[in-house]
């Protein structure tokens, strides 16, 4: 299996003034898409107070950006193991991009 990162863009409820629990996806996703190319950014973006979930369901870690420009081969950016996922603010007209470890 390739390296695979799945994007998911919702908005949330449950946040935390002191980061102690994360937010809860809301119902209904505002986009989500499977990338399987590296360093291209993604197809999808963030809306208006949307939050990233990003999983890594490939074979290999990740680093991963998120921005209008994202870039994961530079800082800042996310590492991301195999199987590990994470939930991430995002501002409108985010993209995701990612490079293998």
């Amino acid at each position: 299996m390739p390296a695979e990162l799945e994007v998911t863009f919702a908005p949330v409820s449950g946040r935390s003034s002191n980061g102690s629990a994360m937010p809860a996806f809301d119902g209904s996703a505002t986009a989500s898409e499977t990338m399987v190319i590296a360093a291209t950014p993604s197809n999808i973006m963030a809306g208006t107070q949307d939050f990233a979930r990003l999983v890594n369901s490939g074979d290999t870690a990740l680093y991963v950006a998120l921005g209008k420009s994202p870039n994961a081969a530079a800082t800042p950016r996310w590492f991301l193991g195999v199987g590990q996922s994470l939930v991430l603010s995002c501002g409108e007209g985010g993209k995701v991009a990612f490079v293998s470890k």
